[in-house]
């Protein structure tokens, strides 16, 4: 006899006895192990709970007979639906299926769900999430299980009769209390996203089913040679596209939707959109926009107001937005429209606008900077002015170089190239400031396609007789005046908005530098605001998404005879939050990284779109080392009196200040630098 079985046996063994524990469990309503009368098969509907389990419209399904289930809190803003299961015996989700599941018949159609948890998964093994079965013995599952007191894994996995494999797996964040999960289906597609907070999603992944969608529901398992107990407490499971609104019966401040938040109020205010810009090319359209709150979108476009396309809905909220529309005809007018989603379900969608695309014709070049490019008014905050832009051609582009001053031609690299170089087709020209005479200075862009078609564009690059800003030094973040004239902007493109610069382009690296390489003993505070963690974060050299800043920054250097240079040393210190899928770190790095210190901040979850502060000093000592002090913390809570951490380290005796948004969509406001 197999030990598995032995445990599956010994469990079955107690099934009179979980019945009973069962039946006290859930005096305040009983729960049948089956429908009592068939439901009409249609789309999910939603359930909070709040009057109970509808034994019409789900089915418990316990496969070893040893779990409880049972609604609590039924009529209250608190109800759930509670699926226990014992320690001992396991409830695997994987092979032949035990564990213990809540399901609604469905049709087969395409649908979103949402579901919300009040627990998480403590014990190793411990396990809830999603199931959709279909035909032929078909089923999947979407969930979040323990590996560890403090490791949490979102895990998805397709079964068929007893052969289960893994579609996904990835390390989240591990809430306190709650969690939310999110399924869609589209077509074959199914796409998998969790949240700790509702604010902040991340998208695990997707993957292709021929499933046959029969019933969709919640589930509580355990697996492993001690398989702890646990019980799944559901808050509810949601058809995003008709959830219940207010949730258990507007006694819940969660607000329903597809998440909620730890009592907050009910949110019912739609998303502003603002900032819409079209940039129309041949055979394709950037359309970008901003919203007010994080927020998921689509585009609505087509040659009438009819539309007749519309672009997969984002799956990761936040609040800059860039969509491109392919497959467009030249020299024709289209129209579109923009449709946004809050975190809470409101919607707004814009009204109808129109864009024209050019003629089939040599590349275009966009620059990102407005004209002139002025370098030396607030100062020179590293050696290297960066002319930044983009580049795009729907044959592709063969080449694309620059001349300075009439001088030869030097070629640039077109992205993506895995670090500085985000997008297709971006670029950055990264030109020697000893390479600049005084007054105007012209830079010519030429762009060759596959077709032998050339495009050149001209700007001026002006230089001014630059003089090291004074300290104390405030920088005020200004919409009335070019970017390039208050800082200088060293990766992506960047904007002020409401009195803060965003990085408007999420990706590698997005710094922005302020300042002058003279600089020597200073402290700087900023206040700033994460709204979300970019797509492309982790993927390639790029590691954890950071915020933070550099202190004496130096500029890059290059790497052989890497275009543009990325060698991010030598520098005075690098401070910032790494935001881990679990906890995020505090780390402040010496000159090439020696040495480091780190600490989890208290509390360790980060709390996206609320304001927080960074604070960071540097300080010459006698013995010619210097020390760097950084701390960072939520702005309601005050400013604690300790540093968080502090080093001393070898490196350069000056330079500027550094701020850093690497794969975040991060707002920074008011610079402050006082000498110390």
């Amino acid at each position: 006899m197999s030990l598995s079985f032995a445990r599956r046996a010994l469990a079955r063994l107690h099934v009179v006895l979980a019945s009973l524990i069962a039946l006290m469990v859930g005096l305040f309503l009983a729960v049948p192990t089956a429908p009592t009368a068939a439901a009409s098969v249609g789309p999910l509907v939603s359930a909070d709970f709040f009057g109970g389990l509808d034994a019409g419209r789900w089915q418990v399904v316990d496969p070893v007979g040893d779990a409880a289930v049972s609604v609590v809190g039924a009529g209250t803003g608190d109800a759930r639906l509670s699926i226990a299961v014992p320690a001992g015996a396991e409830h695997d989700a994987w092979g032949p299926n035990e564990s213990v599941r809540v399901l609604q018949p469905v049709e087969d159609t395409d649908v979103e769900v949402a579901a919300k948890f009040d627990s998480v998964p403590a014990g190793t093994y411990a396990d809830q999430g999603l199931q959709i079965h279909g035909a032929s013995g078909k089923w999947l599952r979407f969930g979040v299980y323990s590996h560890g007191p403090t490791k949490l894994l979102a895990f998805a996995a397709a079964t068929t009769g007893t052969s289960s494999t893994m579609k996904l797996k990835q390390e989240v964040t591990a809430p306190s209390g709650q969690m939310w999960l999110r399924v869609s289906r589209s077509g074959s597609q199914f796409t998998f996203d969790y949240s700790a907070d509702k604010q902040s999603w991340t998208t695990i992944g997707s993957f292709t089913s021929d499933l046959t969608v029969t019933a969709i529901g919640p589930y509580s398992g355990n697996s492993g040679t001690n398989a702890p107990a646990h019980t799944a407490q559901v808050d509810y499971v949601f058809n995003t596209a008709s959830p219940i609104t207010p949730e258990d019966g507007g006694l819940d401040s969660d607000g329903g939707g597809d998440g909620g938040g730890g009592g907050d109020p009910e949110d019912t205010t739609a998303p502003q959109i603002t900032q819409v810009q079209a940039t129309p090319r041949t055979e394709s359209a950037q359309i970008s926009w901003t919203t007010d709150e994080p927020t998921t979108t689509q585009v609505q476009y087509g040659t009438d107001t009819s539309y007749g396309h519309t672009t997969p809905p984002t799956t990761t909220a936040t609040t800059n937005h860039d969509h491109t529309l392919t497959g467009l005809t030249p020299q024709t007018t289209y129209h579109y429209r923009i449709t946004a989603t809050d975190t809470a379900g409101n919607t707004t969608t814009t009204n109808d606008a129109t864009f024209t695309t050019t003629e089939d014709g040599p590349p275009q070049i966009d620059l990102w900077h407005e004209e002139p490019l002025t370098v030396g008014l607030h100062g020179t905050p590293q050696p290297w002015i960066n002319v930044l832009g983009n580049v795009s051609d729907p044959s592709g582009v063969a080449t694309l170089s620059y001349s300075l001053n009439g001088g030869a031609e030097r070629a640039l690299t077109i992205g993506p190239d895995d670090r500085r170089l985000q997008a297709l087709g971006d670029f950055n020209a990264d030109i020697d400031l000893a390479d600049l005479q005084m007054g105007d200075n012209t830079v010519v862009l030429r762009a060759t396609d596959n077709d032998g078609q050339t495009t050149t564009v001209t700007t001026t690059v002006r230089r001014v007789q630059a003089t090291a800003p004074a300290l104390p030094y405030t920088l005020e973040w200004s919409e009335n005046q070019p970017l390039q004239d208050q800082a200088t902007v060293v990766d992506g493109k960047w904007d002020v908005v409401n009195g803060a610069v965003v990085s408007t382009r999420l990706g590698y690296d997005r710094v922005i530098a302020l300042g002058d390489l003279s600089w020597r003993d200073y402290e700087v505070k900023v206040p700033f605001t994460v709204s979300t963690i970019g797509p492309e974060a982790k993927t390639g050299t790029s590691g954890d998404a950071l915020v933070g800043m550099a202190m004496r920054w130096q500029g890059h250097r290059a790497f052989r005879d890497d275009q543009p240079a990325w060698r991010y040393f030598p520098v005075g210190s690098y401070a910032w939050l790494r935001l881990y899928d679990t906890w995020p770190k505090l780390e402040i790095l010496g000159n090439h990284s020696v040495p480091s210190e780190w600490v989890y901040p208290d509390p360790r979850k980060f709390q996206f779109g609320e304001p927080y502060w960074m604070k960071a000093r540097v300080e010459t000592l006698l013995d010619g080392t210097t020390r760097y002090s950084f701390k960072m913390w939520l702005a309601s809570a005050g400013e604690p009196a300790s540093w968080s951490l502090q080093i001393v380290s070898e490196g350069p005796a000056t330079g500027s200040v550094g701020l850093i948004a690497h794969h975040v969509d991060a707002a920074f406001g008011t610079v402050e630098v006082t000498p110390l």
